[in-house]
């Protein structure tokens, strides 16, 4: 499922009003492409007078959509973020970030059918279809008469290709290599023996891609 800041409002108003009594006032929300942090809390702590606490405000709910996760799991990662905003709008003081008041609370929505975690391991989540890097079969060539050439190869066509280049009597040497570097993306994906001919000073710019 993919996450939109419109979606993050409309449940943070069902869950406003049936876990917090409707009194925590709608937040910005943002929607990142975090792999490590999946929701975060942000609001800026002021002092209004002296020896006075300090109060929070601008009240940010980040949620991160870089995995391919179910709505259900969008629903505990707000709602952890909810517990955050609920202690700081509210001025209370936790023995921690996810101290006991944090635990209490999340353990009574967790009584409710929720699988709300203090942390999150990520492993058995997929990376979201948009976040997945292109991954490009780059294979460098140097023809007898020294000229260079650089090809990204359909990937079921790289043993083909391979072969081709292995017998051209107009082939030195070549090598292949496997990248993600967005350089390659303006290259067609070929099916054949052909590639872009680049200067001395362009192969080795691309060869430090490589390595």
């Amino acid at each position: 499922m993919d996450i939109t800041t419109d979606i993050l409002a409309i449940y943070f108003d069902k869950f406003n009003k049936a876990y917090f009594d409707g009194k925590l006032p709608v937040p910005r929300f943002a929607v990142t492409n975090s792999r490590t942090i999946l929701g975060q809390f942000i609001c800026t702590r002021e002092r209004r007078k002296i020896l006075r606490p300090s109060v929070c405000t601008g009240f940010t709910i980040k949620v991160s959509r870089y995995y391919d996760i179910t709505e259900r799991d969008y629903h505990n990662i707000l709602l952890h973020e909810m517990i955050h905003y609920h202690i700081a709008y509210h001025g209370m003081r936790d023995t921690s970030p996810h101290g006991v008041l944090f635990k209490r609370m999340m353990n009574t929505l967790n009584s409710h059918g929720w699988h709300i975690t203090v942390s999150t391991n990520t492993r058995q989540w997929a990376v979201a279809e948009a976040n997945r890097k292109a991954q490009y079969n780059v294979l460098t060539l140097t023809a007898t008469d020294g000229r260079q050439f650089v090809s990204v190869v359909n990937p079921s066509y790289i043993a083909h290709v391979d072969s081709i280049a292995a017998q051209s009597p107009m082939i030195k040497s070549r090598q292949w290599y496997v990248s993600a570097n967005d350089y390659f993306a303006s290259f067609p994906l070929t099916r054949s023996l052909r590639g872009r001919r680049v200067s001395r000073s362009e192969m080795e710019r691309i060869m430090a891609m490589l390595e």
